[in-house]
């Protein structure tokens, strides 16, 4: 048993090696031919799949609801009966994903984005210009400051008064609160 895992995972990753070499060989090798093949399979993908994947999203929305609203929502996974993480360290986990996430992959990219193309709240600007860096400075300090960190910067304040006393609140602010009560 222990012999067909370690080739499985031995095969698993030749071929994931293979793939990305592949990938990466291709696009050293004729980089404008790659970006388009790359570009028109990206279009291609979007418009055969992106009106079902968006309904398939709807769909996995309302099932994840009906099966948290159902019996099935209170099931065990695993074999322990107690909780190995409380919800304090549950919650700061998730916002530190989410930051992380935000952080590091699209804080870099969001500002250079709204430089390559503005953003149509900002009227007519030419893209790739001086004048454009300001505003795209700007819309990506609107995104990412004051609407994602600032609302995380909120429920975890919420979070830390309710999960670190419970039974007791105190300078809870915002309405996210109610989603935590017990």
């Amino acid at each position: 048993m222990l012999k067909s895992t370690q080739n499985n995972d031995r095969l698993v990753a030749v071929f994931t090696i293979g793939f990305v070499a592949v990938f990466l060989a291709f696009a050293l090798f004729d980089l404008k031919h790659f970006s388009s093949v790359i570009q028109s399979l990206f279009s291609e993908s979007a418009n055969l799949f992106g009106y079902w994947w968006q309904w398939l999203m709807v769909i996995n929305f309302v099932l994840a609801l009906a099966i948290g609203g159902s019996k099935f929502g209170k099931l065990k996974l695993g074999a322990t009966d107690t909780v190995s993480m409380s919800r304090f360290r549950w919650v700061a986990m998730i916002m530190c994903t989410l930051l992380a996430g935000g952080g590091v992959f699209w804080s870099a990219a969001e500002p250079i984005y709204h430089f390559m193309t503005p953003p149509p709240a900002l009227g007519e600007m030419e893209a790739g210009v001086m004048e454009t860096v300001a505003p795209a400075l700007s819309q990506s300090f609107f995104h990412l400051g004051l609407l994602s960190l600032g609302g995380i910067r909120y429920l975890g304040d919420d979070c830390t008064d309710v999960c670190a006393s419970p039974g007791r609140c105190t300078l809870a602010p915002s309405c996210t609160l109610v989603s935590f009560a017990r």
